[in-house]
């Protein structure tokens, strides 16, 4: 299982395969989401994030990173897809994100073992992770 992502409404669209983590955040504090793991349909402007392990498969999302932090104003906001993929690659749903920017961006060091860790391996690791925020966002289901 993994997330599969494609942002669009670019001059050259990005594709990446894979991301381990995607989450939704939420600004509003919700009593049936004590956690705020949960998209509230009433939230204005969906939030999320996406972490993974750093790849060189990643380059090209890294470069719209680096692009968006150096010139984010001067750029159109972007559409992203997150599409929810079974342990076979089949398509389970899509969160398609429209109006997108990115809020923020961050590598880390991921050292507390009792952790899930992406790589499987009980031992510290690298990731990172990217925040967004949106103008609307619907779930399609193929």
């Amino acid at each position: 299982q993994s997330f599969k992502v494609t942002l669009s409404n670019i001059v050259s669209p990005v594709g990446v395969h894979f991301f381990e983590k995607f989450e939704m955040t939420s600004t509003t504090r919700s009593p049936n989401d004590p956690l705020d793991k949960m998209y509230n349909f009433r939230e204005v402007n969906p939030t999320f994030f996406l972490e993974s392990l750093p790849s060189v498969e990643k380059k090209k999302f890294y470069a719209f990173v680096s692009d968006w932090m150096d010139r984010g104003d001067l750029l159109n906001e972007f559409d992203v897809d997150v599409d929810i993929l079974d342990g076979r690659g089949d398509i389970i749903q899509t969160w398609s994100f429209t109006k997108c920017e990115i809020t923020s961006y961050g590598t880390y060091l991921q050292d507390i073992t009792n952790f899930y860790q992406f790589s499987g391996m009980k031992d510290s690791e690298i990731r990172d992770r990217t925040s967004f925020s949106c103008a609307g966002v619907s779930l399609n289901i193929p």
